[in-house]
């Protein structure tokens, strides 16, 4: 049952997947929905049409991204009178919170930021907040065909104004014919999207892989671990601090506590020297702070601190590193480096993104499928 809902919404959203995935979520919300991917052709679609308000995506990475600015100006020719939303996959950093407000870069007033990493029923709920709207509920007056949920198994029933149901079929079949789109599958699909667009950007920071992965901490981490915590402090007796990265909290309680430290992906993993491959200066970098920050563990009363401040115990931790780009290399000679650190696990932003894929495939295949 849809609401009746009188308002029409304009979607200007560069990735065809994504707005047509938004597209129809609205539609079954009940909104009418004129979609581009142009913000030129925005203004004339406005022009010519009753537009209650506009939904604007727009790419986020730097407050200084050119590119951005534009994206955001071009949207400023629609109708300043029109209520707009921005809409990005990334966090609402300076660019945005100079769009919120009026006036300031001749940037168009946007009334909200809604994240692409929330569910549709955030953005929903802000619609309905700028509009103002009571929801009104069609009742139903005829018989309609349903997808019903018995335990576990969805199946094809007729479902009549008072309630009752029947199944369509004498043998009560369950229809492999439905594909369950849930939120968190969306939500993991933007989010390996957004890592892919900072690793293919040369100007992204360490900095920003950090704020990534704190907030997605499940793409550093695996079932062998519960949480990674972003930079513990450990301050040694003379009074010098170590920060590492992330150290990452075993799932079992009886297990230790392990350290992580990311570099950026521009830096090179392996390099070529008198013919035999070996780390890289910026690999063997990260190995030696790491180590720093495991020496800091030798100490029992090191330990007892960290544990009573953070609830994490760490002896020996393993070092995990986050560096660089895969890349085609010849894994027996790939092999015979690892073997010179031992204690060291590398990970590329590649291997990353790969087993975040292989996850979204698994929610796809198992469990969505009906």
């Amino acid at each position: 049952m849809n609401p009746k809902n009188p308002n029409w919404i304009l979607l200007v959203e560069n990735d065809p997947h994504y707005s047509e995935t938004l597209v129809e979520l609205m539609q079954l919300h009940g909104y009418r929905v004129l979609s581009t991917r142009n913000p030129i052709d925005a203004k004339q679609m406005s022009d010519n049409n009753s537009i209650d308000l506009a939904i604007i995506g727009v790419r986020l990475i730097n407050d200084n991204d050119d590119k951005d600015l534009r994206g955001l100006s071009l949207a400023s020719e629609i109708d300043p009178r029109i209520p707009k939303i921005i809409l990005s996959g990334y966090m609402a950093n300076e660019l945005v919170r100079r769009a919120l407000v009026p006036g300031k870069d001749k940037l168009p007033l946007f009334m909200d930021f809604v994240s692409k990493t929330e569910p549709f029923e955030k953005l929903d709920e802000v619609i309905r907040r700028i509009l103002g709207e009571t929801v009104e509920y069609e009742s139903v007056t005829q018989e309609v065909v349903a997808f019903a949920l018995f335990g576990d198994k969805i199946k094809l029933v007729s479902l009549s104004a008072d309630g009752q149901y029947k199944f369509l079929d004498e043998e009560q079949n369950v229809h492999k014919i439905l594909y369950v789109a849930t939120s968190e599958t969306l939500t993991l699909q933007i989010l390996i999207e957004e890592l892919e667009s900072l690793v293919n950007d040369k100007s992204a920071r360490e900095q920003d892989f950090q704020d990534f992965f704190e907030r997605n901490p499940s793409f550093i981490i695996n079932d062998d671990y519960k949480k990674a915590h972003p930079h513990v402090l450990l301050t040694r007796s003379d009074g010098e601090s170590l920060i590492p990265d992330f150290v990452l909290e075993p799932a079992d309680e009886n297990s230790l506590s392990d350290l992580l430290e990311l570099k950026t992906p521009l830096a090179p993993v392996f390099i070529l020297k008198k013919a035999r491959m070996r780390y890289s200066a910026a690999v063997l970098e990260a190995c030696a702070q790491l180590r720093e920050y495991s020496s800091f563990f030798d100490e029992p009363e090191n330990r007892r601190v960290i544990q009573d401040k953070y609830g994490l115990l760490a002896y020996r931790p393993k070092m995990f590193v986050v560096i660089g780009r895969k890349g085609t290399l010849d894994p027996l000679a790939v092999r015979r480096v690892e073997h010179e650190l031992p204690n060291l696990y590398l990970r590329t932003y590649d291997d990353i993104i790969n087993r975040m894929k292989s996850r979204l495939a698994r929610m796809k295949q198992g469990g969505s499928l009906v």
